[in-house]
């Protein structure tokens, strides 16, 4: 026997409805979900990153054009033919890392805010902070230092990984000190990031 819930209330008659004529019994479709599974979500940012790098190589958009560079993203990160359909939730979401990664390695620009094309802020964070690319904007950017260091010392001798650190570009930088931190981050939903001492030398942080 299966028991199953519904996300709001009904009422008898409309309950009825629902009612099989020749059972009795009140027809309904089961399904299961994996909640490992790439979810729709997952996949509707990866087909946005997809158009993305299809209008930034040919300036226009087409299925066809979608189609040809998810097929080569995928040839790309991995020689092992795979669909995004099976994917689990994790694999989705280094995938997901992997084309951003080669959006800003490419100079390939968002329409959208970048940190809604991601499925792992912390992780898009880092990329922006790699490739000095702004979290807010998507255009260049430069190292913000989100807890005070202090005045007078120098920057080449602080350990940077007890920092929590986000890219700006100067617009947004200026406007992080102007309204402050906690404003700023709550007005664009974003947030610094500590890196581990591996990770500041990754970005070529010094």
């Amino acid at each position: 026997m299966v028991y199953a819930s519904i996300d709001k209330i009904i009422t008898e008659q409309e309950l009825l409805k629902y009612r099989n004529v020749n059972t009795g019994y009140i027809d309904v479709d089961l399904s299961f979900f994996d909640k490992n599974q790439r979810t729709q979500e997952q996949n509707k940012i990866m087909h946005c990153l997809f158009r993305e790098i299809a209008v930034w190589s040919c300036g226009y958009e087409t299925p066809k054009d979608e189609l040809e560079y998810k097929n080569y993203m995928k040839k790309q990160y991995s020689d092992k033919p795979f669909k995004t359909s099976e994917m689990t939730s994790k694999e989705a979401t280094d995938f997901i890392a992997y084309i951003i990664d080669f959006c800003f390695q490419a100079g390939v620009p968002f329409r959208k805010k970048g940190v809604e094309m991601t499925d792992d802020i912390q992780r898009y964070l880092y990329l922006c902070l790699k490739h000095r690319v702004c979290a807010v904007t998507g255009v260049k950017g430069e190292v913000h230092h989100i807890d005070t260091i202090g005045a007078g010392r120098d920057r080449r001798h602080v350990d940077h990984s007890q920092h929590r650190l986000v890219c700006l570009s100067r617009e947004m930088h200026i406007k992080a000190h102007t309204m402050g931190w906690e404003e700023f981050a709550a007005l664009h939903h974003i947030d610094g990031i500590k890196l581990t001492a591996e990770q500041v030398k990754e970005i070529k942080y010094k």
